[in-house]
């Protein structure tokens, strides 16, 4: 059974969080530059993106059509796209 306010009553106000204070930060010299982790060259890391079902398995059918893996499309794909925006590779739908 839900309670009823009583016209006029006062909600209590939520109580006030405590600042944290973090201190200064360390000067240049005392900062750990090497806090950055990479991968060895060569090694697979995941990407995650998201796309519909039916670019999936067109992309999946391409990989397999041309006797290839996914991730040798997408580097393949890479590569055309980076020559293509430096102007390198002309774009056949556009008939000037």
């Amino acid at each position: 059974m839900a309670t009823q306010e009583k016209p006029g009553a006062k909600v209590p106000t939520p109580p006030k969080k405590k600042k944290r204070q973090k201190g200064e930060p360390p000067s240049l010299e005392e900062a750990n530059h090497n806090n950055i982790t990479t991968t060895p060259t060569g090694e697979l890391v995941p990407m995650n993106f998201k796309v519909d079902d039916d670019f999936h398995s067109d992309y999946k059918i391409t990989a397999i059509t041309n006797k290839t893996t996914m991730v040798g499309v997408l580097r393949e794909s890479l590569e055309i796209y980076k020559k293509y925006k430096a102007g390198l590779l002309i774009d056949p739908s556009k008939n000037d």
